[in-house]
């Protein structure tokens, strides 16, 4: 890449408004704006309600929330916790933490990790909605958001064994979280 592709500036609400005035936006619509040490990305696309792809990154994760709100759950120490993130609000994840992020359609949302590290591994989990029981967990090397959580969710949703519980037998429906 070359170094001055890196050097510039992105006009974020100019993004904003060509993607508020394109009509309805594609599931987790975002924009990758830099990757470089970091990488920076601007989501305003809608998740599904029904999400259920947590992430664990081996690298920190910060957000500022610039319009709307993202709900995030965390899995810390065992416990599910909720949090709330409101327009002008920033939130930090740590590596290593389960974590599903939700959003509403319309909602903007700066991200910025840290790049991967050579050969750090990601995951995404799986947990039983009845009784919080580790369905499945798949570790991948980080390349793009949407081919990479595409894959993963695609293959979990069509395989009815990964998506039944070993401790209470719920099965998760095959449709929950699709994205795509």
């Amino acid at each position: 890449m070359n170094i001055s592709d890196l050097i510039k500036t992105f006009d974020v609400e100019a993004w904003r408004a060509q993607n508020q005035s394109a009509g309805e936006r594609p599931m987790m619509n975002h924009e990758q704006v830099w990757r470089d040490g970091f990488i920076v990305m601007l989501f305003n696309g809608a998740t599904p309600a029904l999400r259920s792809d947590f992430h664990i990154n081996s690298s920190p994760e910060f957000f500022y929330q610039l319009e709307g709100e993202m709900w995030c759950k965390l899995l810390i120490e065992g416990v599910f916790t909720e949090h709330t993130v409101k327009q002008g609000e920033m939130f930090y994840i740590p590596p290593g933490v389960p974590h599903l992020n939700r959003r509403a359609d319309g909602s903007t949302g700066l991200v910025i990790h840290q790049s991967r590290a050579p050969g750090a591994l990601d995951a995404m989990v799986w947990f039983c909605d009845e009784c919080g029981h580790t369905l499945h967990r798949v570790d991948y090397l980080y390349t793009e958001l949407r081919s990479n959580l595409m894959l993963q969710i695609d293959a979990f949703l069509a395989d009815a064994s990964l998506r039944t519980c070993g401790k209470c037998g719920h099965i998760m429906p095959e449709d929950q979280g699709k994205l795509f």
